[in-house]
């Protein structure tokens, strides 16, 4: 407990937080720490100027758990669970490589110009699983199942504004995000080149007439450019409802079939 400035963490082991828990740690480097539970190199920091690499989480956070992140660099971080870099918010950084089982790179945080670049995720959520993505770029995720850079279930009020997806796939559903049971509005946004093995080469919807959702899901001003799919090139709604667009710009999107 307490702050860290200029120090190095490396190969350090505990159930919790294996190199630092609670404090600020600032121009820090965490390398190669392992949790049994969660936060591989931290949990309950807030992290400026720091680099994680190669940090590992049984459970949730390969990286940091509980924890914000400012202009900090997570590469090779994984988790057995959720968030294979971290489970918070993070402004300015640079997410590369990790991988979760859900949420390659986090969950359940805040994203304000980042960069997402080839995070994994063995189930759904190649990058991201919930939260809010604003000036950010997402550029060659991978979900086994559904979402390849962000994946939306129970969500409400999300956000994402201002982002480019890029190259994401996904082998079954939204090649760059599945929103699943989930409200919010997508706006400002560029999809090129994204990938669906089944349905929603850049997005899939499904609500399913389920009565939680209280507002509209809403698309704004969004373009769509070379996406594929087996089924919706660029967008594939499932007998959703309350779903609004205005404008879409389409071009080049294919499919398969439908």
């Amino acid at each position: 407990v307490g702050n860290a400035n200029d120090c190095i963490f490396t190969d350090n082991k505990a159930e919790y937080g294996a190199g630092m828990h609670t404090g600020i740690a600032t121009n820090c480097t965490f390398t190669n720490n392992a949790a049994e539970n969660i936060g591989g190199a931290a949990l309950k920091i807030t992290a400026n100027d720091c680099i994680f690499i190669n940090n590992s989480a049984k459970n949730n956070g390969g990286a940091i758990y509980e924890s914000d992140a400012i202009n900090c660099n997570f590469t090779g971080n994984t988790a057995g669970a959720n968030g294979g870099a971290i489970v918070g918010s993070d402004t300015n950084c640079a997410f590369n490589n990790n991988s979760a089982y859900r949420g390659g790179a986090m969950v359940n945080g805040t994203a304000t110009s980042c960069n997402f670049i080839g995070n994994k995720a063995v189930l759904l959520g190649g990058a991201m699983v919930n939260g809010t993505a604003t000036d950010s770029n997402f550029t060659g995720n991978n979900a086994t199942s559904s979402g390849g850079a962000i994946y939306y279930d129970f969500a409400i009020g999300t956000l994402i504004d201002n982002c480019y997806f890029e190259n994401n796939q996904a082998l079954v559903n939204g090649g760059a995000f599945a929103w699943v049971y989930s409200n919010g509005n997508i706006s400002h946004i560029r999809f090129k080149r994204n990938i669906a093995g089944e349905n929603g080469g850049a997005i899939y919807i499904n609500i399913s007439n389920t009565t939680a959702m209280v507002n509209e899901q809403m698309l704004s001003n969004c373009y769509f450019i070379e996406n594929h799919a087996k089924n919706g090139g660029a967008i594939y709604n499932n007998d959703s409802y309350r779903f609004y667009a205005e404008p879409l710009y389409f071009m080049n999107n294919s499919a398969e079939e439908n």
